[in-house]
């Protein structure tokens, strides 16, 4: 432990001198551009907080808090609505997705108060809640159970910032996790976690509380792991496919609005496929957006769903928006975040195509790959239907990582989230890619994360769950065309992120990679780096692509980080 501490405290000292001026390529306007443009978007919550205010009286708005420099800030959003509680001793302020009615503010005594709070933590959709006690001087925040949206949070200076883009931080980060980093160079992960590739910046992952006084450190605890509900037997009468429906339908209800615009992600698979027949219902003519992608037979899906359902269909080509093309805004306006979407080029696309037509929120198809687990005593998938389970396999080890890399990264304890109602890579997903939905104003609903959905098709037997039955059930009751019900492919981005490395960024990333700043910091040698990258180039195949994404992504990320120098 206190040799990480050293190898932490050596990172903090070299990244903050890490980018000469001279050698950055990207802008300290293109940040500040985005700080004047945040008021205008949409997230649950940010913050900045003073130690010194917390024990002082709090001016408060069903939207904001406000105590000298210190605020409290619920973006506004038709899908959001937030209300704040106060007694004498404790102020909050809750903010969550919608419901019915909406709630009001409220004055109370101590123990209703407290009350209150503990019945905001039983709303069953995404819901955020933050407590000041004022005696103490102290601050709790706590995040709901889904993974949408979470709360990016750094303590420096006796001040405390939150905010749900980690683009919002990057001026003021210095310091990076050199074993987090190493493990993401090395396998392109980064577990779900309340930690993250930068030592100072944490994320409130589901359902754990960050505490915080402004004297102790910022404390991220977190819940106990789920119960596991075990596989169960069916009753010689049950009709899985049915109650599986029923619960899917109770759910999609609950985000809908009259005065909502939505739209649907339509790939042509079976996840976003089940998500958008059912959402159809509660929107005629619905609006369906998706990505084209070079794989057999996903356009002829994707054109079945829409004759036979009706959406109102926009796509893009995702050719011509391949990821770091050479004119992505990636290269020049500091928009890199390691862990954010690989095809954000193409997905930007997309959700700007959908912003510009009105839509408000977008449900997706995240969390079905995880809604039928196969478990470690169970028998394996068929051959024929092994291609439908989840991707299993890493990546293969790049041999361009220094023995400084990979002493961190094995010294490193992953610090993952517990076990939790919803699979771990949903709430990854839903997480990670959150915000690049909200850039757009747009609120990302995910169903298939629903956790009754997920807990109920989990305990299912072994035959509902391989090859994932208990969805091609469900679509077939909803009348799907058989070519989407019956497919066994599942669609790959490997030759759109193969492509855009290798052709459209080639020469950029050869610069990229001369003098790369992950050298400076002992995590990469930049000769094998480099020439293992032309050597890809020249014979390599397109599964051997996320390792040089992996390092460029860090690395334009540090020189995002260091713009500000």
């Amino acid at each position: 432990m206190l040799r990480q501490a050293r190898i932490q405290m050596q990172m903090a000292m070299h990244l903050a001198r890490i980018i000469p001026p001279a050698r950055s390529n990207f802008h300290l306007a293109a940040i500040e551009a985005r700080q004047k443009k945040i008021l205008h978007e949409v997230g649950m919550l940010s913050l900045e907080i003073k130690a010194s205010s917390l024990k002082r009286p709090w001016r408060m708005s069903a939207t904001e808090m406000r105590c000298g420099q210190s605020w409290i800030r619920s973006l506004q959003h038709p899908m959001l609505e937030s209300y704040t509680l106060r007694c004498p001793q404790a102020s909050a302020m809750i903010v969550r997705e919608r419901g019915a009615e909406a709630p009001a503010n409220q004055v109370l005594d101590a123990a209703n108060f407290y009350r209150a709070v503990l019945a905001a933590r039983a709303w069953p959709l995404q819901t955020t809640i933050l407590v000041i006690d004022h005696q103490a001087g102290a601050m709790s925040l706590r995040q709901g159970a889904w993974g949408t949206a979470p709360i990016y949070l750094m303590e420096s200076a006796h001040t405390l910032r939150g905010h749900w883009d980690p683009l919002e931080f990057y001026p003021y980060l210095d310091c990076l996790d050199l074993g987090r980093a190493s493990r993401f160079l090395h396998s392109f992960d980064m577990p779900y976690s309340r930690r993250t590739l930068f030592f100072e910046l944490q994320m409130l992952t589901a359902l754990s509380c960050a505490l915080w006084n402004g004297n102790t450190g910022l404390r991220i605890s977190y819940p106990n792991p789920a119960s596991v509900a075990g596989v169960r037997t069916l009753c010689a009468d049950a009709r899985p496919a049915e109650a599986a429906l029923k619960i899917l339908e109770g759910a999609v209800k609950r985000w809908i609005h009259a005065d909502i615009q939505y739209g649907s992600e339509l790939s042509g698979g079976l996840d976003s496929s089940l998500v958008s027949i059912l959402c159809r219902q509660y929107q005629p003519g619905l609006s369906t957006f998706g990505i084209h992608l070079d794989a057999p037979g996903q356009q002829q899906r994707r054109q079945s769903l829409i004759e036979r359902f009706g959406f109102h269909d926009a796509s893009v080509d995702l050719n011509a928006h391949l990821p770091l093309a050479a004119d992505s805004p990636r290269w020049h306006a500091a928009t890199m975040v390691p862990w954010g979407e690989i095809y954000d080029e193409g997905v930007n696309a997309m959700l700007a195509t959908a912003a510009r037509q009105g839509v408000q929120a977008m449900f997706t198809g995240f969390g079905g790959d995880e809604l039928c687990p196969l478990y470690a005593f169970e028998d394996p998938a068929p051959p024929e239907l092994a291609v439908l389970e989840p991707a299993s396999a890493t990546p293969s080890a790049p041999d361009f990582l220094t023995r400084r890399a990979m002493r961190a990264m094995r010294s490193t304890l992953s610090d993952a989230a517990p076990r939790a109602m919803i699979d771990a890579s949903s709430l990854e997903s839903a997480a990670f890619g959150s915000a690049i939905y909200l850039r757009h104003g747009i609120w990302p609903i995910h169903p298939l994360c629903t956790p009754e959905l997920n807990r109920f098709c989990g305990a299912l037997p072994w035959s509902w769950r391989v090859g994932r039955t208990i969805e091609r059930a469900m679509l077939r009751q909803l009348d799907c065309p058989s070519e989407v019900v019956e497919s066994r492919t599942v669609d790959s981005f490997q030759s759109s992120l193969s492509s855009g490395l290798r052709h459209s960024a080639g020469q950029q990333l050869c610069e990229l990679f001369d003098q790369p700043l992950l050298a400076e910091l002992d995590l990469v040698d930049p000769r094998q780096l480099r020439n293992r990258f032309l050597d890809w180039c020249e014979n390599g195949t397109d599964d051997e692509a996320l390792p040089f994404y992996s390092a460029a992504s860090l690395e334009m990320s540090l020189r995002s980080i260091g713009a500000r120098a």
